[in-house]
């Protein structure tokens, strides 16, 4: 059911064979004290390019908790760069940390000694924004920039920096669990209804699935 959602929405990459996991050091994030790294999961992309999906995580899960859809993501042909921008409690800046991954990517001088391997890889043309609960709503204040092409956001949660986020100017794709009891469905869906109908949208709500499991 995941991987049918996300593929309605964003047009699916070449298909991979396998998904290695790595990580890797980045610059000038926004939440310290936190790790200045990411977690990467990318396919095997034998030379070629493929599009990149900056992944936000939520409220006391690091990325590596998401490593079932990560993975998901990255077999279907996406490399996925996942910041540790706060494991514990919560960081306003979060949305920031996407966009330095998307600055990274499409600046060569941005890059860490020996990182080339990576982002010599990504289609710079074609950066995606995805991101869960608090990264959630990072990613939906980030719908609303130049940043990133698409943009998929799973329950966001808005309890810090503003009392709701932007609306999207570029297609989005927003996802809510039918038992969650943290971020409502009608929550989730009330950002698609006040999306603008001239942006590319889609909204949905998965049954039987909470705040969590719905990207476990």
């Amino acid at each position: 059911m995941r991987r049918s959602l996300l593929s309605s929405f964003v047009v699916a990459a070449a298909a991979a064979q396998n998904v290695l996991p790595a990580y890797v050091p980045i610059s000038g994030l926004s939440c310290p004290p936190y790790e200045d790294n990411a977690l990467v999961l990318y396919p095997s992309l034998e030379g070629n390019r493929a599009p990149l999906l900056v992944f936000a995580h939520g409220t006391n899960v690091s990325p590596e908790g998401y490593l079932p859809l990560l993975t998901t993501l990255a077999e279907a042909g996406y490399i996925i760069v996942a910041p540790h921008s706060a494991p514990v409690g919560w960081c306003e800046q979060q949305y920031l940390d996407q966009q330095r991954i998307a600055e990274v990517a499409a600046d060569r001088e941005l890059w860490a000694p020996g990182t080339a391997w990576l982002w010599d890889t990504v289609d710079a043309s074609k950066i995606g924004a995805i991101g869960h609960s608090m990264g959630g709503f990072a990613t939906s204040v980030n719908a609303a920039t130049e940043f990133f092409k698409a943009a998929v956001s799973y329950a966001p949660y808005y309890d810090g920096f503003s009392d709701e986020a932007p609306l999207a100017t570029t297609p989005i794709f927003y996802v809510s669990g039918s038992l969650d009891p943290i971020v409502s469905p009608q929550e989730t869906i009330n950002y698609y209804y006040n999306t603008d109908d001239t942006v590319p949208k889609a909204g949905a709500v998965v049954q039987g699935y909470d705040h969590l499991t719905m990207v476990a």
